[in-house]
């Protein structure tokens, strides 16, 4: 809807069960944490066409924002994503890393560069990110923007107490598992 508001623009998955849509990016505001979201299903592996808008409003900086999401099981570089999408978004994608319920800190990457400066250009294997819209059209993922993902971020809140790292690496690409009780 065309709306100013913080709390509009946003659609809510009315059923546990409903399907997800590869590509499309997904907030959860979760009430009683912790809280262990839980996804199955086969991974992503094909093309994804997502459509992005560019509605106008009252307030022109809050125009043509979408929230994406990586479809697939490895790290995607943004990079990689924007030249195979030019001039679909304003060039940049911005994620969020929650502190709190109301804080956090944002980050921006532009395909060269990253805000603040250990910003990486690859997004975790399901993370959402916003981009801008100059106007209506399709965001294309494939494969091609996939990568082994030696500096992804996961953006969360803080660590977990009492967790354990494993991180297994060749010098060239890096897997880590995590447990914790």
């Amino acid at each position: 809807a065309d709306t100013d508001s913080y709390y509009g623009g946003f659609w809510s998955v009315t059923s546990p069960s409903a399907a997800l849509e590869a590509g499309r990016g997904y907030a959860a505001r979760i009430y009683n944490a912790p809280l262990t979201l839980d996804a199955t299903g086969t991974p992503h592996t094909g093309a994804v066409n997502i459509p992005v808008t560019h509605t106008i409003s009252s307030v022109t900086g809050a125009d043509g924002w979408n929230l994406l999401g990586n479809p697939y099981a490895a790290s995607i570089k943004w990079s990689s994503l924007k030249a195979l999408n030019p001039g679909v978004t304003g060039g940049a994608c911005y994620r969020f890393t929650a502190t709190g319920e109301y804080s956090g800190n944002w980050s921006a990457h532009n395909g060269v560069t990253g805000v603040p400066a250990n910003t990486s250009d690859e997004i975790a294997s399901f993370q959402g990110f916003f981009v801008q819209a100059p106007a209506n059209g399709t965001m294309v993922f494939d494969k091609s923007i996939c990568t082994a993902g030696t500096t992804t971020a996961y953006y969360k809140t803080g660590e977990l107490e009492n967790e354990i790292r494993l991180q297994l690496s060749n010098g060239i690409a890096t897997d880590e598992v995590v447990t914790y009780t």
